[in-house]
């Protein structure tokens, strides 16, 4: 009972945090952790011209959680 009750806020935190992150930011972490899309693969789909980009963005946007989520306190 006590453990879903903490995920459930753990759920709800995560989905707030999900929710600042822009739109792109969304969309990498969709296509790379639920899609299982490899990065020369993002870089194709989001229309960037080297995968270098789609790592940065990737590294932007994992931090922006990173920092949400320890704000939080919840890592």
């Amino acid at each position: 009972m006590i453990n879903s009750i903490i995920d459930k806020e753990r759920r709800q935190q995560l989905e707030k945090a999900f929710n600042i992150l822009t739109r792109r930011q969304k969309e990498i972490l969709i296509y790379y952790f639920y899609e299982n899309f490899s990065y020369q693969e993002i870089t194709t789909v989001m229309g960037f011209s080297e995968v270098q980009y789609a790592r940065i963005l990737m590294s932007r946007s994992i931090a922006k959680l990173r920092k949400h989520l320890g704000a939080l306190s919840i890592n």
